[in-house]
């Protein structure tokens, strides 16, 4: 069963949300357009005040650096994510529970909009370090992490820039028992044979998203024995909109301990054509490729 606990989604930059605000517009709202978005975005932008914990100095660093890149590119999706990084950690604990944690890249405040507030989160963590490798992914660090180096610095507003827009207001949860079904890319259709089993709305999260990443879970009543379950982000809350990159897959075939084999999706190429990764706790082994 859902544990329901209610998201606040603030506007952590922005004085207002209205258009272009720092909130994504719920599913009875029009969603506005892409190049009026970005212009409201700057604008907010250049007026926004240092938040709190973030020195003058930086700030201004991180808004000069996201502007620039706003400014010159012009790219804004008001649209799902379909970037590698945006494909969720996909678990199954052999039973009929199926969980996952938020990904959207460059949404670090997890409210599920990639937007300018989201400059806030990489303010007030700028300069975090594993001091080699990526942060535990339950971590705050690694949602704002953005490029997954360990590292939070300049290069983590690259990829807000990169995926200004994108939203992940929910999740859709799919099964099959064909693994042709898988999507083929990121933002590509699901096979014929797949079954939506539901959506799992933003507000049903799991956590605080200002400490950690949002956490979700879906209960399967009676889980094939050869299924295949994966998610896929959605910028409607209720799962009607467009989805986005495709989770790694589960199933209960492939379960010896939670998160059993695991196949990750690329953005190219077939299904075939990826290697299997055998997940058995924190170890890891490629099989073929």
């Amino acid at each position: 069963m859902l544990r329901r606990v209610a998201v606040g989604l603030i506007c952590v930059v922005v004085a207002g949300c209205g258009q272009g605000g720092g909130v994504a517009p719920g599913p009875d709202q029009p969603k506005p357009d892409a190049e009026a978005f970005r212009a409201a975005q700057l604008q907010q932008l250049a007026q926004a005040p240092a938040p709190e914990g973030v020195s003058p100095a930086l700030w201004r660093q991180l808004k000069d650096a996201l502007s620039k890149m706003l400014s010159q590119s012009g790219k804004v999706a008001l649209a799902a994510p379909v970037s590698d990084a945006s494909a969720a950690r996909l678990a199954y604990d052999g039973g009929t529970q199926l969980s996952w944690g938020y990904a959207c890249q460059g949404d670090y405040d997890q409210n599920s909009q990639v937007n300018i507030s989201d400059l806030a989160r990489l303010g007030q963590h700028y300069g975090a370090t594993t001091g080699g490798g990526p942060f535990p992914p339950d971590s705050i660090e690694s949602v704002v992490d953005g490029d997954g180096n360990g590292e939070i610095n300049i290069a983590d507003v690259t990829p807000i820039g990169q995926n200004f827009g994108r939203r992940a207001a929910g999740f859709n949860v799919y099964q099959s028992t064909d693994q042709a079904d898988l999507p083929a890319a990121n933002d590509g259709p699901n096979g014929a044979g797949a079954q939506t089993l539901g959506a799992v709305a933003l507000a049903d999260a799991v956590g605080d998203a200002a400490t950690q990443r949002l956490q979700f879970s879906f209960n399967v009543p009676a889980p094939p024995a050869n299924g295949l379950f994966w998610v896929r982000p959605n910028d409607a809350a209720d799962g009607s909109g467009a989805h986005g990159t495709p989770s790694i897959a589960a199933g209960p075939e492939r379960v010896s301990q939670p998160g059993g084999v695991q196949l990750p999706l690329s953005s190219g190429g077939p299904r075939s054509a990826l290697p299997l990764q055998l997940e058995l706790g924190h170890s890891r082994a490629l099989l073929g490729g």
